[in-house]
Order: structure tokens, then C-alpha cells, then sequence
């Protein structure tokens, strides 16, 4: 994944989070204190960032509990 793309992302984790330093392992719910709505919330800024719409059938959040995770879905359309 670029550094570019990484920095983007934990900038918006950051700014959904008040936590300054955002690293692959934390876990979105546990660390970030996020829940539902922010989910949500992150995956449209996301989406607004990179422009993109992410598929409906990749926002299972069983596998969006990690800031990794958040990397791979990203990665996933943008590396195209």
C-alpha cells in the first residue's frame, strides 16, 4: 500500500478518533472507541477521500474491527 494512501486514512482515523497515533494493529472498536455509526461514518469519508463507492458486500463489519482491515478494503480500490 502507498504511504500516501496509509497517511490518508489514519489522518481521517485520527480525526474520527482524537487518537494521534494510529497504527495497523488497533482495533477500530476497542482502541478507536468506534461503534456502529462511526463505522459508517469513517467508510463515507472514506469513500469522499479517495473517491470511490465502496460494494455493499465488502462492509461486513466482521471483517472491519482492525485499522489493517480498513487498509486492505481501501487498498482494495485504489490499487487499481
Amino acid at each position: 500500500m502507498k504511504e500516501k494512501t496509509k497517511e490518508k486514512i489514519n489522518n481521517i482515523l485520527k480525526r474520527k478518533s482524537f487518537c494521534q497515533n494510529v497504527t495497523e494493529e488497533l482495533k477500530l472498536a476497542d482502541d478507536l472507541g468506534f461503534d456502529s455509526l462511526n463505522l459508517v461514518e469513517l467508510i463515507v469519508n472514506l469513500e469522499e477521500e479517495f473517491n470511490i463507492e465502496i460494494d455493499e458486500s465488502d462492509l461486513d463489519p466482521q471483517n472491519l474491527k482492525t485499522v489493517k482491515q480498513i487498509y486492505t478494503l481501501i487498498e482494495k480500490y485504489t490499487e487499481k
